[in-house]
């Protein structure tokens, strides 16, 4: 899916929800929380309502096309950022060719729990990454700094000893 079949009226609305994903996301992975999209539990599942309201949009507009569009930021990104954005993407990707072809979103309330979720791969990078994060966080302020290197180039080993602590 290119960017540029998004609907510009509903730029904002795609925008809002992939944001509210990426801040839940990492809002659970570091404060050790649940992340349930798709429940509607409203503690587990926070952009329920930006991920409907998108799809309203989308639903109210099925011929309006054009360019989808993302701002810049000035600032220094935070840990695991790249991954949270790819994350990011994949959601908005997914959800607007859920909304503009009528197929089921895993999320949307008509999906099941049975549907593969098509963004686990993005967001378990992202979880891999702010796990490996945390640990060399952990090692360095342990003053373990070899341990803080190894833990980035090996990741699969670090994972093993972390599972024996």
């Amino acid at each position: 899916m290119e960017a540029s079949s998004f609907t510009p009226t509903c730029n904002r609305e795609l925008s809002a929800h992939t944001d509210c994903v990426k801040a839940f996301l990492r809002e659970a992975r570091t404060d050790h929380s649940p992340y349930l999209p798709g429940t509607g539990d409203p503690n587990y599942d926070k952009c329920s309502g930006s991920r409907e309201h998108f799809a309203k949009c989308m639903r109210e507009r099925p011929d309006d096309r054009g360019t989808f569009r993302r701002t810049m930021s000035t600032e220094l990104p935070q840990p695991c950022e790249m991954e949270l954005n790819l994350h990011g993407q994949c959601v908005a990707n997914y959800l607007a060719q859920s909304v503009r072809t009528g197929k089921d979103y895993m999320f949307l309330g008509r999906g099941s729990s049975q549907m593969e979720d098509k963004c686990f791969l993005t967001r378990a990078a992202f979880e891999k990454c702010m796990m490996y994060q945390k640990i060399t966080e952990r090692a360095t302020n342990e003053g373990q700094v070899e341990y803080a290197d190894f833990s980035r180039r090996f990741g699969r080993q670090t994972q093993t000893t972390l599972g024996a602590e």
